[in-house]
């Protein structure tokens, strides 16, 4: 009956195992909670890790001179292999891809290697300022202009400050929170090994454009 029932609830053994249940309860959720907190500080460490890291890769690159080694490529193949490479982060930012190639340009000395990390540095750059706007567009175009190999990689982002634009290419210079302010500035030596140049044309809510030129007369 109650009496017998009453007896059960208030019964050493029964309240023991009662609190032993809580303890238990309290001590798993207190373990979850620290694991929880150690997951997200050691996310944060890792992710730091991988900051300085960059940091430290983008400054030994930056401070050995860029030494090409010539070989005859296709440079739209190039950019085709490019694409390919980036196809899920191209479709992860929402971004579509127009190509404008001269499919009658002939082979080109060139370093690949080096070049392919110049093109995917400004693509990448491109999508960061690509995220947040209503067309997302990234236009790679390629021709002879005077006798020059001229690529150009244009967007439909925010477009860069006149006041800004010159200072683009220098080293530390960066306006993005995670940036290292190197990337550019080694796009700009390995282009300059080649003998060629790189620029920006661009003009605020009209996007940016890149520019590579090498001159064909001085790398064949």
């Amino acid at each position: 009956g109650c009496s017998e029932m009453v007896k059960l609830l208030t019964s050493r053994e029964y309240l023991d195992a009662y609190f032993a249940q809580k303890d238990i309860a309290t001590t798993r959720d207190l373990l979850y909670r620290r694991l929880w907190e150690f997951k997200k500080y050691t996310q944060f460490i890792m992710r730091e890790i991988d900051r300085l890291e960059r940091i430290v890769k983008n400054m030994l690159a930056y401070t050995r001179q860029p030494e090409p080694h010539l070989r005859e490529e296709n440079v739209n193949q190039l950019l085709e292999e490019i694409l390919t490479f980036m196809t899920d982060e191209i479709a992860k930012n929402g971004v579509t891809v127009v190509r404008e190639l001269d499919l009658t340009l002939p082979q080109i000395k060139f370093d690949a290697a080096m070049m392919r990390q110049v093109i995917i540095n400004i693509i990448q750059n491109a999508f960061h300022f690509l995220a947040d706007r209503p067309v997302r567009k990234l236009t790679l175009a390629t021709g002879l202009v005077n006798g020059n190999l001229e690529i150009k990689i244009a967007d439909t982002g925010p477009g860069i400050p006149k006041d800004i634009q010159p200072r683009i290419f220098e080293p530390f210079f960066t306006t993005k929170a995670s940036g290292t302010g190197l990337g550019l500035a080694i796009c700009q030596r390995i282009v300059e090994s080649h003998q060629g140049k790189i620029a920006v044309q661009s003009e605020l809510e009209q996007g940016a454009t890149f520019i590579i030129d090498v001159p064909l007369n001085k790398i064949n």
